[in-house]
């Protein structure tokens, strides 16, 4: 490690610190923050001092550290806690609705949900009750409607707090190609529309989500183990009568089915696409799915041939044409034709995925030794391993970082291709 140095960029001063021949660490904000988080909205939630402020992209503070917890900004407002009430800052770090909630959430379709009392209700963002607590459990607003708990049963809710769907299921109806799963444990399944009605009747010991207009559904034993599954269409029709011992949903197609202790894949018809013969699967990805025989993972194609043989203790998905394998405790990156990008040697690689299961930005988080460090796709390292923890970055390319106890950010986007 060589000495320090102090370079002027962006008009701020960055603390820099080289790495054996490598491109020079450029701390944005110097390590300084018991805490840091990523940005969101312009600003990130640092602590220092025990108490949660927020610093702008220069590292000034933008909102003085006075709050014992903090959240990020979400429709320009952010969730902070003052001696054990909640309340909301806007970004000049001003009250628009005063500590006084038990537990808050973010905003989302306009609504917040806050807990009072022990009950669960909805705010407007000038902090006026739009719908009152009174619900044992709430969740956000999602296309003008929310889930909601009472009586230890769930149903929706419209923003005026009428039911949409009363209370009457065991479980969160999640809605997925417009129907949602919806009954009772040790009862009968069926699907819900979004009115409530059901669309196909309970009469299901087990049920899955809809996926390419089609969910597995079981018959037989209790939820969620059933004794034979097969597959409906949304009209409740069976497509593919119950005959697996278990089943997954349809993906880029095929759907991995389990018989006689063996998995396979089966296309819309219910034929199969590749004969049960794995101990264990999952999805496809990208034309690949990644399987195992014995304690080896592989790679097949939809066809059942092999892409990649089974070689490795763990693998990962492929995502733009790359995908995490581990052999022999070690963690590296390998193309679609099985050949290493990043040969393993990492204790950890973690890519940095956007919301959708994309790789963002163009980096890996890689650990080595307990240090952290990053990686481009080609397993150039953009900056060794030498931090005591890491954390993701999204809006901008200011990543958080920890070395010596202390949290700062580091600017990525001098390294992007």
């Amino acid at each position: 490690m060589t000495r320090l140095l102090y370079i002027l960029i962006f008009s701020t001063l960055l603390f820099s610190r080289s790495v054996s021949g490598e491109a020079e660490v450029q701390y944005v904000i110097e390590p300084q923050f018991e805490d840091a988080k990523s940005f969101s909205d312009g600003l990130a939630h640092v602590k220092i001092g025990g108490k949660w402020g927020y610093i702008d992209k220069t590292g000034e503070y933008a909102i003085k550290p006075q709050f014992d917890s903090a959240t990020f900004f979400s429709e320009g407002l952010a969730e902070v806690e003052i001696v054990g009430r909640w309340g909301y800052i806007n970004k000049a770090g001003q009250y628009v609705i005063n500590p006084q909630f038990d537990s808050v959430r973010h905003f989302s379709d306009g609504l917040a949900r806050v807990k009072i009392g022990g009950k669960w209700g909805y705010i407007d963002k000038t902090g006026e009750y739009v719908i009152k607590p009174r619900f044992e459990d709430a969740g956000p607003f999602l296309e003008g409607m929310a889930n909601v708990k009472n009586r230890n049963k769930w149903g929706y809710i419209d923003k005026t707090g009428e039911y949409v769907i009363k209370p009457q299921f065991d479980n969160i109806p999640i809605f997925s190609e417009g129907l949602a799963r919806a009954g009772t444990y040790g009862g009968k399944w069926g699907y819900i529309d979004k009115t409530g009605e059901y669309v196909i009747k309970p009469q299901f010991d087990s049920v899955d989500r809809f996926s390419e207009g089609l969910a597995g559904v079981g018959i037989g034993g209790k939820w969620p183990i059933a004794g034979r599954w097969g597959y409906i269409d949304k009209a409740g029709h069976y497509i593919i009568n119950p005959q697996f011992d278990s089943v997954r949903s349809f993906a880029e197609g095929l759907a991995s089915v389990k018989i006689g202790g063996k998995w396979g894949y089966i296309d819309k018809t219910g034929e199969y696409a590749i004969k049960p013969q794995f101990d264990s699967v999952w999805s496809f990805f990208e034309g690949l799915a990644h399987v195992k025989i014995g304690n080896k993972w592989g790679y097949i194609d939809r066809t059942g041939h092999y892409a990649i043989k089974p070689k490795f203790d763990s693998a990962m998905f492929f995502s733009e044409g790359l995908a995490v394998v581990e052999i022999e405790g070690k963690k590296g990156v390998i193309d679609k034709t099985g050949e290493y990008v990043i040969k393993p040697q990492f204790d950890s690689v973690y890519p940095q995925f956007d919301s959708v299961r994309h790789f963002s930005k163009g980096f890996f988080i890689v650990e080595i030794e307990g240090k952290w460090g990053y990686i481009d796709q080609t397993g150039e390292y953009v900056i060794k391993p030498q931090f005591d923890s890491v954390g993701r970055f999204f809006e901008v390319f200011l990543a958080p970082v920890e070395i010596d106890g202390k949290w700062g950010y580091i600017d990525m986007e001098a390294f992007k291709k």
